[in-house]
């Protein structure tokens, strides 16, 4: 990826290559693999073969997924490492492999994680240095009087007020926010990184408000709500399933309160 504008200096040839052939989102972890600290790091502690897929600006500009593979050896006279790299063209077979990982953790009707993948994605940013700082929480909501949805109209409808929902839930949140579908009629939201607690109230009360409508059929009507729990990191629990047990604590108490509301995990329901 370097061409006759490329200063000789490795460390500014891989900058540049960054910065013209590099997709955005992969640009950080390109650099921190191929930077000349981390080559000699490798290479001095035995691993003298380094891998990283990334996503390629081609010239056309569209993008195409790679595979870089730099193999590392020592000069026998200067003593220099060396590297020789294979870039490899894996577009179809990654875009394949991404379409089985997708399918394998998306709840079909909605989109959202499923069960277990919405668990592994929380407790991964949990374990991640990003959960050190600023204000997560976790958010568990379920439709009110969602299956006289379904008993008045069929499951048909009522999956499509499912699919309807989860659009609208998705509107609001941001990029980053985890979204889960955990149950029948129970979603779950990990916020990553809001501004503060009051911040979370004010989406979960949000979540609330646009969920709130009624549905008609033949004559027939049904108002639908929504009851959320919120339990915050690490006040309410260090990890997933702590978390979660004590957001469903907060869901049934705001049920119990007479529902479409947002409760906070209360320090006598963590006991």
């Amino acid at each position: 990826d370097c061409d006759a504008s490329c200063s000789s200096d490795y460390t500014q040839q891989i900058l540049l290559s960054a910065k013209k052939f590099v997709h955005e989102e992969d640009v950080s972890e390109y650099l921190a693999t191929f930077s000349r600290e981390n080559i000699l790091q490798q290479f001095y502690s035995g691993n003298k073969n380094i891998y990283l897929e990334f996503r390629r600006r081609q010239a056309d500009g569209t993008i195409r997924w790679m595979v870089c593979k730099l193999y590392l050896l020592e000069d026998n006279f200067s003593k220099e490492v060396k590297g020789l790299t294979h870039i490899e063209d894996i577009d179809e077979r990654k875009k394949h492999e991404l379409k089985l990982i997708y399918r394998s953790e998306r709840d079909a009707l909605t989109g959202f994680y499923n069960k277990q993948a919405t668990q592994k994605y929380v407790e991964k940013f949990l374990n991640s240095e990003e959960a050190l700082s600023g204000v997560q929480a976790l958010l568990l909501y379920d439709l009110d009087y969602f299956k006289n949805i379904n008993d008045k109209f069929g499951h048909l409808f009522g999956d499509k007020v499912l699919v309807e929902i989860a659009d609208i839930v998705r509107n609001i949140m941001d990029a980053r926010s985890i979204i889960g579908r955990v149950g029948g009629d129970e979603f779950l939201v990990f916020l990553p990184a809001a501004s503060s607690q009051q911040k979370v109230l004010e989406i979960a009360e949000l979540i609330v408000k646009a969920i709130n409508r009624q549905y008609s059929k033949a004559g027939k009507f049904q108002e639908i709500s929504a009851s959320v729990g919120v339990a915050f990191y690490p006040e309410h629990g260090k990890n997933y399933k702590q978390l979660y047990v004590n957001a469903d604590k907060a869901l049934y108490l705001a049920k119990d309160r007479g529902k479409s509301q947002v409760v906070i995990c209360e320090k006598k329901q963590r006991k």
